[in-house]
């Protein structure tokens, strides 16, 4: 890119500037001319502008009924440490809005964090300030709500003191279907686990988009110990 100027006042060369403003980083090559209209000088420079930055939305894009996730406004690796003040503001995407730019401001939302409990598509405005050059918009990021499985075990079957007597469970989820069992993926409600052996045993049912959305169920597959008694009756003797 490359940006000329001329000065044409043979008294105002000495304390004449050629001034012009950036408008985003780059490396840019500077050509200044200077004539009293018998005699040319030229100068050339290249530059560097790095003082520009921009500003990206992060975080968990899923968060679990109930609760939240929390997204970061990030700002570019060359305005961190830098100085000045900046100055955020969150926006939600209005899904019924029919104008160019949908997003709308969330009141109160003016930090770098954002707590979002909605499923939604955001994105963050960050203004610089106080010799702070920026004025950017982040990307949009989708937030979405997963389930936690609404889940419950039924004992079929105890299991018995030997292999050759498994016990047997039923898992039911009673909100959505497909999910995991124990890293298995279930597509069949109930669902029925077989070839249990005696013992405590455990099982995570969790939701297969988002893990981190489960519940633990644990049933104790141990059979009662049959026990046999012998009673033995020792008659006393009795003195005459």
């Amino acid at each position: 890119d490359v940006h000329t100027g001329t000065v044409n006042s043979t008294d105002d060369i000495p304390g004449s500037e050629l001034t012009h403003a950036y408008t985003e980083n780059g490396i840019f090559h500077i050509q200044i001319s200077l004539t009293n209209g018998t005699c040319t000088d030229s100068y050339e420079k290249t530059v560097q502008i790095t003082s520009f930055g921009g500003v990206t939305a992060t975080g968990n894009t899923y968060f679990c009924s109930g609760t939240n996730t929390i997204l970061n406004a990030v700002l570019s690796s060359n305005l961190q440490g830098s100085g000045g003040n900046v100055t955020y503001q969150w926006q939600v995407k209005d899904p019924n809005s029919t104008a160019t730019d949908p997003f709308i401001d969330l009141p109160g939302e003016t930090s770098a964090t954002f707590t979002c409990s909605q499923a939604g598509e955001y994105r963050v405005l960050a203004t610089g300030s106080n010799g702070l050059c920026l004025n950017a918009v982040s990307n949009a990021i989708v937030v979405n709500e997963a389930l936690i499985p609404d889940a419950g075990l039924v004992v079929n079957t105890l299991a018995g003191c030997d292999s050759d007597h498994p016990g047997q469970v039923t898992i039911t989820v009673t909100n959505q279907l497909p999910y995991s069992v124990n890293g298995t993926s279930v597509t069949t409600n109930p669902y029925v686990v077989s070839g249990l052996s005696s013992g405590i045993h455990y099982f995570t049912v969790s939701n297969p988009t988002y893990s981190a959305c489960q519940v633990v169920l644990s049933a104790d597959m141990s059979e009662p110990i049959n026990a046999t008694y012998t009673l033995v009756v020792t008659p006393s003797k009795c003195n005459s």
